[in-house]
């Protein structure tokens, strides 16, 4: 499987299954050399590594957002909104397809600078929505805000 967009010499990488993170120094057509942290250089396949922020900052958020936080007091301006595509083409699938796809997820909520993040998961069967939807309540002090069948928010409390 080929990474969602391809890596380029300067973008900041993490391993998959490891806690290895860097930036890439020079591609081949099936490995990614990595400039890792800890001052090595380690080579890996594109499938063992996803950028370091796979999301970008939308512009302004939408109606039905704010009523979630109209509650909490905060105005139409200042509501940081993101998005985070997660859903794969149906080629790609299995097991460790789900563990990148929740660690990219990880990364997210991690990441600084945001209130809400629509996760885009797709339909499909589900699997990647309810993964989405347990790795939250069980693993994160974040809570599901309005969900349908492609996407779900995560709010920050």
């Amino acid at each position: 499987m080929l990474p969602l967009r391809p890596f380029l010499p300067g973008d900041r990488v993490h391993e998959i299954d490891g806690t290895l993170q860097g930036a890439v120094v020079r591609t081949a057509p099936h490995l990614v050399v990595v400039e890792c942290d800890d001052g090595l250089e380690h080579t890996f396949k594109p499938e063992e590594l996803v950028h370091e922020v796979p999301w970008k900052v939308t512009g302004q958020p939408r109606a039905q957002d704010l009523g979630l936080r109209k509650a909490a007091g905060i105005a139409r301006k200042e509501l940081r909104v993101q998005r985070l595509d997660l859903h794969l083409p149906e080629s790609d699938n299995g097991h460790r397809a789900l563990e990148r796809q929740l660690s990219k997820l990880k990364s997210a909520l991690a990441a600084a600078g945001w209130d809400q993040i629509t996760v885009i998961h797709g339909v499909g069967e589900g699997i990647l929505r309810n993964a989405v939807h347990e790795f939250v309540r069980k693993e994160t002090p974040y809570r599901i805000g309005n969900s349908s069948a492609s996407e779900t928010v995560v709010l920050r409390l």
